[in-house]
This record gives C-alpha cells, sequence and structure tokens, in this order.
C-alpha cells in the first residue's frame, strides 16, 4: 500500500487538498472517480469551474487526474 493525496486544482494556480488515502496502486483511480463523483454530488458549484482531481503519490508524482465535468 502506498499513501495518496488527492488534490482538487485548476492545474494553473489553484490547489487544495481533497483527502489523503492508503491504497494499492491499481486502486487510485477508482478511488479518485468515486471521491470526484461525491464531492460533486455534495458541492456542485465545483462543476463547469475547470477543475479535476489528481492524487499524488508519497514522492510527488500524479499517479491519477480526472476533470470534474466533461471536457469538451
Amino acid at each position: 500500500m502506498q499513501h495518496y493525496v488527492f488534490e482538487i486544482t485548476d492545474l494553473t494556480s489553484f490547489e487544495e487538498t481533497a483527502g489523503e488515502l492508503w491504497l494499492e496502486d491499481d486502486a487510485v483511480a477508482e478511488e479518485g472517480r468515486l471521491l470526484a463523483a461525491a464531492m460533486l454530488r455534495e458541492q456542485p458549484y465545483l462543476m463547469n469551474q475547470g477543475l479535476c482531481i489528481v492524487a499524488f503519490d508519497a514522492n510527488g508524482c500524479a499517479a491519477f487526474l480526472e476533470p470534474l465535468d466533461t471536457v469538451h
């Protein structure tokens, strides 16, 4: 297992920690999608803001990236 930090970001100037989890490497994408869906249900104002969720591993490398809304 590895420690992952999930952050909400616009990939330029905004970044906020959304959660931290210990996960197997193959579970990061699924947990990231679940976290993004839960955040949008609880905070719908995050939609259409150009934000995404990124999971960083213990070395600070991005392991997962998912837009919070549809990419046009």
